[in-house]
């Protein structure tokens, strides 16, 4: 009950200061700060690599930024499925990973499916990835690229459910994929790294393709905690946690 005590004091404190955002306590709040990195974030500090890859400047190469719609919701659009849960795995880059190839997917075809990120966790270690530990959306979409990818529902996600000693290595499973079932084809997708801490990159990008895969830091106290509204309590340069963008509002000061 000592940690919950003081992330309650942390979250009463923050949120009596008016603040942009507010924070609550939801399923994070019995564990440290600490704890809850080694949990959601895995060891495998790599995100940072992504940026020495090539970079498309989206906006350039697709017009002006003034021409992008005021607003965009992929949610409402139907090119979203429902939120997932990592549990007790580091494993937000394949959830990032499969939600951006799930928007490309209901894009062509017109079907929205949940993908396996199961999948990406036990077969793409070829590729760099390290399953519950860390990994790379990057290196998940050269999988995909290479080996396509299968539904969620014939390859379902058990990884956050294996318990694992605290300190300990999550276990790895056998990868067990089957080509014959895949929803992506493999060869049929391609990718581009967008212009780094560029807003109008991010825009141009979700307004134009469609759901896009984002790194960034995710291990503040506030981060553990949010609740709603905008999180501007700052970050450090360390990239360590895959998001999906599904959309964006320029004449609101709610996300």
């Amino acid at each position: 009950m000592a940690v919950f005590d003081t992330n309650l004091r942390y979250i009463e404190s923050e949120n009596a200061k008016g603040l942009s955002y507010t924070l609550k306590v939801g399923p994070f709040a019995h564990l440290t700060n600490a704890e809850f990195r080694e949990t959601m974030f895995g060891k495998s500090p790599r995100f940072s690599s992504q940026r020495s890859r090539t970079a498309t400047n989206i906006e350039e190469s697709s017009g002006s930024i003034e021409e992008l719609p005021k607003s965009v919701n992929y949610v409402a659009k139907g090119w979203v499925t429902d939120v997932k849960d990592q549990m007790n795995c580091g494993s937000c880059w394949a959830f990032s990973a499969t939600g951006a190839l799930e928007g490309l997917h209901k894009n062509v075809s017109g079907e929205l499916v949940s993908l396996s990120e199961e999948e990406l966790i036990d077969c793409s270690q070829d590729y760099g990835n390290c399953g519950c530990l860390g990994g790379l959306m990057n290196e998940s979409f050269r999988y995909v690229a290479d080996h396509g990818l299968g539904a969620e529902k014939d390859y379902p996600y058990t990884s956050g459910f294996l318990p694992f000693p605290p300190g300990g290595l999550p276990p790895m499973l056998p990868c067990a994929n089957n080509a014959k079932k895949d929803v992506i084809k493999s060869h049929s997708i391609s990718y581009v790294n967008m212009k780094p801490n560029s807003k109008s990159s991010l825009l141009a990008a979700v307004a134009r393709i469609g759901p896009v895969s984002v790194a960034l830091d995710g291990m503040s106290e506030a981060f553990q905690h949010y609740g709603k509204g905008i999180l501007d309590s700052g970050c450090s340069p360390a990239i360590n946690h895959g998001v999906l963008a599904v959309g964006y509002d320029m004449d609101t000061d709610e996300p």
